[in-house]
């Protein structure tokens, strides 16, 4: 899978969700240890609809906690469709928010970040 850096220099991969009109482009957070995390209205806007199964309190970054949805979706994943566990934060997402592609789907993947060509890659 191939991706990029964005004007800000990080690293950005577009990501299929099985069903959905478009990809979405994800933000690569290595320091996230679930799979993906999304916004509310992302979902609905890339025309596919998650599964919710749950609910989850976190304790984010800066120290604070908030309520994550937890839903399921199936991805385009290196060629495979693989089902994928999604934090879903309940709000709408401030327009230059992306959603974040984590650990948790990384940790079978080799991720290359070449920042001089602006070229990221993750490979099997």
């Amino acid at each position: 899978m191939d991706g990029r850096l964005d004007g800000n220099g990080q690293p950005v991969i577009p990501v299929r969700f099985l069903g959905a009109t478009v990809p979405i482009t994800l933000l690569i957070d290595t320091g996230f240890d679930g799979e993906l995390l999304l916004y509310a209205e992302q979902p609905s806007r890339i025309g596919i609809p998650p599964t919710y199964q749950d609910m989850t309190r976190v304790r984010l970054a800066d120290g604070s906690e908030a309520t994550f949805f937890i839903a399921s979706a199936t991805v385009d994943w290196q060629g495979e469709p693989r089902t994928v566990s999604i934090d879903v934060i309940p709000r709408p997402a401030p327009p230059s928010a992306r959603g974040l592609l984590g650990c948790g789907l990384l940790r079978d993947s080799r991720l290359s970040i070449d920042f001089p060509a602006g070229a990221v890659q993750i490979l099997r």
